[in-house]
């Protein structure tokens, strides 16, 4: 079986995006199977490039149709939802192989709608395309989601979706090594957030949960994005002198950052699967939520849920003073150690023999 990839990023080690880290960690298991050959085309060279929307959206599949002729494919897999254009393209040039399609979120409908607040230039992408999503979800033989929630989400907007599969993402074989005792040399109680720093991500309700918060504990915050400065900002303003900004982290840094944290808080508004939720439970750690976030129900199970700032300082006070109640540690680890990616490929591979 040969299946063709196709991709918005060139996947590769470390690349930092979350389709991207998807797309290579499908390929890698996948392609333990000796039956099956798979090859990629890809947009963009790398992650961090600024993408050309007119491009993407226009013309990037063009280029894919030529380059089916040349490897004539028995299966066609999209990895993002924004390249739905593809699909169009070679259902309406009669190409023959069925088209699988990902769809990881529905956010870019909330930015057309106002309920998330992006800057004028995402809006202008999210506009251009949602024609995109729009095709990946009439054009696709076949829909893959990473949760239900996004599943239902599609139903909704859609109608019923009649060829579709929910298949989890996994948590890298990083993350399932043997749990270590941790050696606090500080004293302090250290707090961590790892991912995009958006608007959505809701970064400041972290931020706004320290000023509730003693010396005895500290902040990281890793990563990068446009909330980055606003979020400093709002630490200079409040007086706010035990939050760390500590930039991008490495995809090979991942699991030592996890286990330099006594606790994990994602307090996001709106997201995708929540792979950070797992990847930081797989390492032992209690997981903070915001209670009123749109987080999928398949990775909030064993976490904390904060009503506010307020109230996920208390939950943070209470876990540095009593500790984390080690039969929901042990819980909470095995269930998130369950999302392998060994088990996302193989349920994905069972979809491309079903549809060819």
């Amino acid at each position: 079986m040969r299946v063709e990839f196709v991709t918005v990023q060139k996947t590769r080690e470390g690349s930092g995006g979350g389709i991207g880290e998807y797309t290579l960690n499908l390929r890698k298991n996948i392609s333990k199977n000796k039956k099956v050959s798979m090859s990629e085309v890809y947009a963009y060279e790398s992650y961090r490039k600024y993408h050309s929307e007119i491009y993407l959206n226009f013309g990037f599949n063009r280029e894919v149709s030529e380059n089916y002729d040349v490897i004539k494919p028995d299966v066609v897999h999209l990895t993002d939802q924004n390249l739905g254009l593809v699909a169009r393209t070679l259902k309406r040039q009669k190409k023959s192989a069925p088209v699988v399609t990902s769809i990881h979120d529905l956010e870019l409908f909330k930015v057309i709608e106002g309920k998330l607040k992006f800057p004028l230039r995402f809006r202008i992408y999210s506009r251009l395309t949602a024609r995109c999503v729009d095709a990946a979800v009439l054009e696709s033989d076949f829909l893959i989601f990473d949760e239900s929630r996004v599943q239902k989400a599609v139903e909704k907007r859609y109608g019923r979706i009649k060829n579709q599969k929910v298949i989890s993402l996994g948590v890298n074989n990083v993350f399932l090594t043997e749990l270590k005792h941790k050696e606090n040399k500080t004293g302090k109680y250290r707090i961590g957030y790892l991912g995009a720093l958006q608007p959505h991500k809701n970064v400041a309700f972290l931020v706004n949960a320290t000023k509730h918060l003693n010396s005895d504990f500290e902040v990281f915050i890793y990563g990068s994005g446009i909330e980055r400065e606003r979020l400093k900002d709002l630490t200079i303003r409040e007086n706010i002198k035990n939050v760390n900004f500590m930039g991008f982290a490495p995809e090979d840094k991942k699991r030592e950052i996890y286990d330099s944290f006594d606790a994990f808080v994602y307090p996001v508004i709106q997201g995708g699967f929540g792979l950070p939720i797992v990847e930081a439970q797989a390492r032992g750690l209690p997981v903070i939520l915001y209670k009123h976030g749109d987080i999928p129900e398949e990775v909030r199970k064993y976490c904390f849920e904060a009503e506010d700032p307020e109230h996920a300082a208390q939950i943070l006070i209470d876990l540095n003073k009593n500790g984390y109640n080690e039969k929901l540690k042990k819980k909470a680890t095995a269930y998130a150690r369950g999302f392998t990616w060994e088990k996302t490929a193989t349920e994905t591979l069972e979809i491309y023999k079903k549809v060819q």
